[in-house]
């Protein structure tokens, strides 16, 4: 799995300089054992790179692993007949008592915020 962070074989395709013209962005070095996992976790982004060509392209130049939910049994089937690393994201049975907790901080979290700007 790949870090987020850059290795030693990271190359800047241009100098970061106050100059910089729109468009010339810092990428990773092409590496020849490179693999690419695609999350879909929604219909949506199914839609966006399987359906386009986008998972194709990256298919055709490095190993494509796909993450993605299980919208109906005919569109998961034809997915991982066409990505053979095809794994299915299951649902996440969360505690009764979670989103209390989230509701409890994002409550706190604002009154932080109230505080600070009075």
């Amino acid at each position: 799995m790949t870090s987020s962070i850059p290795s030693d074989d990271f190359v800047p395709s241009t100098l970061y300089t106050s100059e910089r013209r729109l468009g010339e962005i810092a990428r990773p070095a092409i590496v020849d054992n490179g693999h690419v996992v695609l999350l879909l976790p929604r219909g949506e982004a199914i839609r966006n790179f399987v359906y386009s060509t986008v998972a194709d392209e990256l298919a055709a130049r490095m190993p494509v692993a796909l993450l993605s939910v299980r919208p109906n049994p005919e569109i998961f089937s034809w997915m991982s007949d066409r990505y053979p690393n095809t794994y299915e994201l299951k649902p996440v049975v969360e505690h009764w008592l979670l989103p209390y907790v989230r509701e409890l901080l994002n409550t706190a979290n604002g009154r932080r915020f109230a505080l600070i700007q009075v």
